[in-house]
């Protein structure tokens, strides 16, 4: 095989090729949707690892360059929240973003480059085998350490695929490891025209157009529901003087809407601390009740005992069918955000941090973490799941939630962060593959957009256009039941993957057995020899 390493000018043709299939992966992800570019660009990627089966340092300069351009395309959204709220100059928002695409560029180059140390001259079983399970570790862990960040996780990437019905089995997780799998078996058929590696994408294809026939939750009886989008400006959405303005605007669209079954309002909704408005969410509490209608809202809540804050949302009016339930302040059918966005909604090393500049001072960034595992919030005799923003991109978190008894997942959240970029496209997205993952109905209610339905096969229903006050009427179909990925999770990948690593290690330890043997016996031969020589 050709020595790339040996020619500079062929190893920056090499890192340049990896470059630009990262740029054609960014298509994939929302808005533009085209997952066969995504696709073909990870294939690109995979044949260039295939050029080169020696050197470590080359193949994680690859997977570098690959990761870092699509982490940066797909994530320049990032721009807007850095320069138009914590008002950073634009220069030191490119570096901070280029940092960051770096850092999760890190995690597969990472655990890629391991790969090829431990199956160093074996090329087809490295891409093969070795890199999608690699790949996914790397995603994993990037989703884990120092609270996570699975944004851009290649499975988005494969929202309108076929690999998407690998999404109740495996999550997420399972279909990087599927879209990587194909695209190396399609490059080594490029590379060495083995009909077999045509086969494999060919039966797979197969297999996940069957998956996509199983029914693995029933359906119930269609509900109405009206999702309201009060398109509040963000940065005047706190101001004490345009309180009463934002209540007009919510009540407005309320009024207008309580023949609906279930209705929604987005997260802090009520632009006040629960404990400032006791008296009017329990008039509106009744009021809802007698209309036979119940309300999911976002509102923040305050501890005077513990003097923290929680980011949270509230059930109201119609809970249970007998209406029996209604609302108590401190009452149990709420929920408080668990996993909070850091530096916007806490700050790590306050007393260090808050000094550097008003990104570490935003608004509300002082807020505490809720509970593990919570009830589901009771709404017109449905169990709700809810997230809250920035949660629903890790569906780890969301299983917690998600009972055999779960109808719906409610997801509340203020997108106007990310203004007039991909981000809030890509946060639909996100919460696509979670109904996919559960087979759970979505209400998605924004205060900027995409406010959106979404069915629980992840289909879009119906959505309303951003930056616009409106509401979102229509119907949707609750379920009931359990998939596999909503009972088990990722522990069937992890014991194929332990499973995996077993053999890896056995094959690498009877190697060194074998090369130990060997030695001795050549040292036991080369000492009889020269004994015999002797005499």
């Amino acid at each position: 095989m050709y020595n790339y390493t040996s020619s500079y000018p062929k190893t920056l043709i090499l890192l340049a090729s990896a470059f630009l299939a990262g740029i054609v992966n960014v298509f994939g992800y929302a808005p533009f949707n085209l997952w066969y570019l995504s696709f073909a660009a990870i294939t690109t990627l995979c044949i260039l690892l295939s050029l080169q089966s020696h050197s470590t340092k080359l193949i994680a300069g690859i997977v570098f360059s690959f990761a870092l351009s699509s982490n940066l395309g797909s994530l320049f959204w990032l721009h807007q929240v850095l320069a138009g709220y914590g008002e950073m100059p634009m220069v030191l928002v490119l570096g901070v973003i280029l940092l960051f695409a770096a850092y999760l560029a890190l995690f597969p180059t990472g655990f890629i480059a391991l790969g090829n140390i431990c199956f160093k001259k074996q090329a087809t079983r490295r891409i093969l085998l070795v890199t999608p399970i690699m790949w996914v570790l790397g995603e994993e862990l990037s989703g884990w350490l120092f609270t996570g960040f699975p944004w851009s996780s290649l499975a988005y990437t494969q929202i309108e695929s076929i690999f998407r019905h690998l999404a109740p089995l495996t999550g997420a997780a399972g279909i990087t490891w599927a879209l990587v799998f194909v695209a190396a078996t399609t490059a080594l058929f490029i590379r060495q025209r083995r009909l077999i590696y045509l086969f494999t994408p060919i039966c797979l294809t197969g297999l996940l157009l069957w998956l996509g026939t199983i029914v693995y939750t029933d359906n119930l009886t269609p509900v109405k529901t009206a999702l309201m989008q009060g398109n509040i400006p963000t940065e005047t959405k706190w101001n004490p003087e345009l309180i009463a303005p934002t209540f007009k605007t919510y009540f407005k669209l309320l009024d207008e809407n309580k023949d609906a079954q279930i209705i929604v309002w987005p997260e802090s909704a009520i632009p006040v601390l629960e404990n400032q408005a006791v008296n009017l969410i329990k008039t509106l509490d009744a009021e809802l009740a007698a209309s036979h209608t119940s309300l999911i809202t976002g509102v923040q809540y305050y501890d005077h005992q513990k003097e923290t804050f929680y980011n949270g949302v509230i059930g109201l009016g119609l809970m249970d069918r007998a209406n029996t339930m209604h609302y108590e302040f401190g009452q149990s059918n709420r929920y408080y955000k668990r996993h909070l966005v850091p530096i916007g909604e806490f700050v790590p090393f306050e007393s260090v941090l808050r000094l550097l500049g008003p990104i570490f001072n935003m608004p509300m960034s002082s807020f505490t973490r809720g509970p593990k595992i919570q009830p589901n919030i009771v709404a017109s005799g449905l169990n709700v799941a809810t997230a809250i923003c920035y949660e629903i991109i890790f569906s780890g978190e969301m299983r917690h939630q998600i009972t055999k008894d779960t109808n719906l997942i409610v997801t509340v959240s203020n997108d106007g962060w990310f203004s007039n970029t991909n981000g809030p496209y890509q946060h639909l997205n996100i919460a696509r593959m979670r109904a996919m993952e559960f087979r759970k109905p979505i209400l998605r209610a924004t205060n900027n957009g995409v406010t959106a339905v979404i069915d629980s096969l992840g289909n879009v229903v119906k959505t309303i256009p951003e930056n616009k006050e409106s509401t979102l009427r229509t119907e949707f179909v609750p379920t009931k039941g359990q998939t596999p990925y909503a009972r088990f999770g990722e522990l069937p990948m992890w014991v194929a993957f332990i499973f995996f690593f077993i053999l890896c290690l056995a094959n690498r330890l009877s190697k060194l057995v074998y090369i130990t043997l060997y030695k001795i016996q050549a040292r036991l031969f080369k000492r009889i020899k020269h004994d015999y020589e002797e005499h």
